[in-house]
C-alpha cells in the first residue's frame, strides 16, 4: 500500500523487539532514508539530539542521529518499521502529504 501510494519502489517491513534493559546508543541508520515507525508495545521515547519524543506512529528521518535509551523500568519496546530507501524524508513527507490530501478530497466525491 505505502509504495503503490506513495509511488516509492524500495521499502521493506522490519520487525524489532527492543528488551528494556538494552539501549540503541546514537547513530544514524544505514541505507534506510526514513522510516514509518509503528510501536506497538513499551513506551520508551525516541531520542535525537533536539530532545526525546513519544509516539505511536510518526514518519523519522533516520539519516538524523538518534537513540532509543531504556531505564529497565519500561516494558520491552516492540516496533514495525517501514525502511524508505532512495526517497528522502522531505519527500516522502511530501509524497505522504499529497496522498492524504488525495484520499481526503476522494472521500469528499463518494
Amino acid at each position: 500500500m505505502y509504495k503503490k501510494r506513495l509511488d516509492i519502489s524500495d521499502i521493506r517491513p522490519r520487525y524489532y523487539v527492543q528488551k528494556n534493559t538494552f539501549t540503541l546508543p546514537w547513530h544514524k541508520d544505514r541505507g534506510t532514508e526514513c522510516s514509518f515507525n509503528f510501536v506497538l508495545g513499551g513506551s520508551a521515547p525516541i531520542s535525537f539530539r533536539d530532545g526525546d519524543y513519544h509516539y505511536k506512529y510518526a514518519i523519522l528521518n533516520t539519516q538524523e542521529e538518534h537513540a532509543v535509551f531504556h531505564d529497565g523500568q519500561n516494558e520491552d519496546r516492540v516496533l514495525l518499521k517501514l525502511s524508505v530507501f532512495g526517497c528522502s524524508f522531505e519527500e516522502t513527507v511530501k509524497r505522504y502529504e499529497h496522498s492524504l490530501r488525495y484520499a481526503h478530497e476522494l472521500s469528499k466525491t463518494h
